[in-house]
């Protein structure tokens, strides 16, 4: 008795002086506009690292079904002009690497479509070897590490 007693003051006062960020553990911390925050930076970083900064910066990030009801599609995007929306299925993305490993895979998509020499620029950007090519140089780059 006398040590669940112990062990219960013990606690008691660990989440007096730790209380908060014991709450911030359990708390839900992947909401949809919590995702789509950490997409937005991991945008701005893998842009940076990987493609030198060349994509827009004016990315419009959503995640939810997929607007065209593909429902085998993890991700999309579609770009008017200068403004690109890519858009991560949630159903195809519950967790954080998947959902980054798709915003890669999309950013490929837009890099094609705002390539730095105009000579390049692909508008339909399917699957093919040019965009296999890119994945496999991000790979060999180290955009993947710590996804797959």
């Amino acid at each position: 008795m006398k040590i669940m007693k112990i062990g219960f003051a013990i606690v008691a006062i660990a989440s007096l002086f730790y209380g908060s960020a014991l709450r911030a553990r359990v708390q839900p911390s992947n909401t949809p506009v919590e995702r789509v925050a950490h997409m937005q930076r991991e945008y701005a970083a893998v842009n940076e690292t990987y493609f030198n900064g060349s994509l827009p910066e004016n990315i419009i990030i959503t995640y939810e079904k997929d607007p065209d009801g593909d429902v085998d599609a993890m991700g999309s995007t579609s770009c008017d002009g200068d403004i690109c929306v890519i858009n991560i299925v949630p159903s195809w993305n519950p967790a954080e690497t998947t959902m980054d490993e798709t915003l890669i895979h999309e950013m490929v998509h837009v890099s094609f479509r705002h390539p730095k020499d105009e000579n390049e620029k692909i508008e339909n950007a399917t699957h093919g070897p040019a965009f296999q090519k890119r994945m496999k140089e991000l790979a060999d780059e180290g955009a993947f590490n710590g996804i797959w």
